[in-house]
């Protein structure tokens, strides 16, 4: 197994100084760019929607978080999915939060797997065995993530899944104006 750190939006190995990648957000929007220890990109994740122009829809299912690499080649997408119970179609919309999402279907290089968010600090990719193969999770008051990788992923591909976790807590934030 793989032990990797992700501190103030920097992959490095467990126990080594040297930067993998880098993770930098965009001026505006949800865009992140995954950089190179040279500063250089090599890949990118965004959210998109199934309304024109990506943005505009209030339901969690209909966005696709999506990362690809600098010509634009899909390494990685995600689709997430209310909890058990949460999904307004079925239960109503909540009067005072936002319908709980905590899960999502990812594809990665063409392969299927599960995210589960346990919560806002611990998630897991698991491959269609139902086997655990990323585990990621909040490092408390020391600050930052570890990550757990029993599959080898590029740190692009880590760094990608990092951000999806992020997106995802997201969608159970309150909208407010």
């Amino acid at each position: 197994m793989d032990k990797y750190i992700i501190a103030a939006g920097t992959l490095h190995r467990a126990g080594e100084k040297g930067s993998l990648m880098s993770i930098k957000g965009t001026v505006s929007g949800q865009e992140k760019k995954l950089l190179s220890p040279e500063g250089e990109l090599v890949a990118k994740t965004d959210i998109h929607s199934e309304i024109a122009g990506g943005h505009g829809t209030d339901r969690v299912d209909r966005h696709t978080y999506v990362l690809t690499d600098d010509g634009g080649r899909e390494h990685a997408a995600a689709t997430p999915h209310y909890a058990a119970g949460s999904d307004p179609s079925n239960a109503g919309w909540p009067v005072c939060h936002m319908p709980r999402a905590n899960h999502a279907d990812v594809t990665l290089e063409g392969e299927p797997y599960d995210m589960v968010m346990h919560s806002g600090q611990d998630y897991s990719l698991y491959d269609r065995g139902h086997r655990e193969v990323v585990h990621i999770l909040h490092r408390g008051i020391m600050g930052g993530w570890t990550i757990e990788d029993e599959t080898g992923l590029p740190p692009e591909d880590l760094c990608g899944l990092f951000v999806f976790c992020r997106y995802l807590e997201r969608e159970n934030e309150f909208m407010t104006v």
